[in-house]
């Protein structure tokens, strides 16, 4: 299992394309029909590689936000000057620490095409710009899915 945030990071992206490539499979071999209802899209279908794509889709999302987490307690840590147990001992290198009253944030919002990147953390940012520019492609292709 992987034990920093970047490795957990990979594999929810790992997990986003596999769940890309399913959904995009059932849709081209129609297993699936994608369209629009008022402005929201929506895929439907009965295709096992659907069925699989939104269960790994789903999985990558709380991959995500628990990858994301981690990244986050662990610059926490690095910035108050503690590290993390080590293997055997269950012990820190400096002593119990006061409670963190920083709360930290950060997200990406889509306006239209436009993605709008936000947070506190500068460490961030290409993380999050990474994840605004691979839900932008994903409706782009969805788009011109629905296109054809």
């Amino acid at each position: 299992m992987p034990r920093t945030g970047a490795a957990w990071l990979v594999v929810a992206l790992v997990l986003f394309g596999a769940a890309i490539g399913l959904i995009a499979f059932a849709l081209l071999h129609g297993g699936a029909t994608a369209g629009v209802f008022l402005i929201f899209p929506f895929i439907a279908g009965s295709s096992p590689s659907l069925a699989v794509g939104v269960l790994l889709l789903v999985v990558g999302f709380f991959v995500l936000f628990f990858a994301l987490a981690r990244m986050g307690s662990l610059e926490e840590q690095e910035e108050e000057g503690h590290s993390l147990p080590s293997a055997g001992t269950g012990s820190t290198t400096a002593g119990p620490r006061a409670p963190s009253s920083r709360v930290s944030y950060g997200g990406f919002l889509l306006i239209g095409p436009v993605p709008v990147v936000f947070g506190n953390r500068p460490g961030w940012l290409p993380y999050l710009i990474a994840m605004a520019v691979v839900t932008l492609l994903a409706v782009l292709v969805f788009a011109v899915l629905l296109a054809l």
